[in-house]
């Protein structure tokens, strides 16, 4: 079991940032149902990768209770199987990550509040199909759990970028502007901060024109015949515009 215990972590890291792609697109904008939908899909990949993290310390971390062994004559007989631990083994709760992942691998980026905040919101979509009517639930839930809690996650732990895990780009296509139209509706035009990966510092052209501050075309972003300009606060611009300089692109 050792070696198949070995893969556990890897192959949830892999699944947990193909569940992340699968949600993390334009589509979320669609309707209301996209946007509540999007939680339960968004808790889902989280709660995989926080738990491929665990696993990287021990895969067996991931368990609250464990098949007991058979005995005879006061010694274990049987040896484990993944297939027995998977079927009677219980793994640990959503109410139980953000311990573990400080207890094992001394992780304090991730907002606890933030954290709970959007698992009792999935639970009560989850097992009752509504939320309170305190909490408004929409496409913003997610984009913000996605860019405020995964987001920093998996770039102190692996140093990905959520922005690379999208749906919506295909890199064998001439024509991504789904995905650039992404960045730019459900990200810039809610004000979503986000960490710009080496890829989109690298694209900028791409997603960073035609943006306006107090009403006038920033000279890091010119202004487009061929795109709708996007206005944001002098104080979202400074923190894109910050993270561009780290990779030396060139601002004002």
């Amino acid at each position: 079991m050792k070696k198949e215990l070995e893969q556990i972590a890897e192959n949830m890291k892999e699944l947990g940032l193909a569940a992340l792609a699968h949600v993390n697109n334009i589509r979320l904008m669609e309707d209301r149902w996209s946007g509540i939908l999007s939680v339960l899909q968004v808790a889902h990949a989280m709660e995989i990768l926080a738990k491929a993290r665990i696993a990287q310390e021990h895969p067996l971390l991931l368990f609250d209770t464990y098949p007991k062994p058979t005995k005879r004559e006061n010694r274990i007989i049987n040896e484990m199987t993944l297939s027995q631990l998977s079927e009677k083994g219980r793994t640990i709760e959503w109410s139980s990550i953000i311990e573990m992942l400080w207890l094992v691998a001394d992780m304090k980026t991730v907002d606890i509040s933030a954290f709970n905040e959007f698992g009792e919101i999935r639970n009560a979509i989850q097992h009752f199909g509504i939320v309170s009517k305190e909490k408004s639930v929409s496409y913003l839930t997610s984009l913000q759990f996605i860019y405020g809690t995964i987001d920093p996650f998996i770039n102190e732990s692996w140093g990905l970028f959520a922005v690379d895990y999208c749906q919506d780009y295909h890199e064998d296509s001439e024509d991504n502007s789904n995905y650039w139209n992404y960045i730019r509706e459900c990200l810039i035009g809610n004000e979503i901060i986000f960490k710009v990966s080496p890829f989109l510092a690298e694209n900028k052209a791409f997603w960073w024109s035609s943006i306006k501050v107090a009403e006038e075309f920033t000279a890091l972003a010119e202004e487009s015949d061929f795109i709708e300009p996007i206005e944001v606060s002098k104080e979202y611009y400074d923190a894109i515009k910050e993270q561009l300089q780290l990779y030396n692109v060139s601002v004002d």
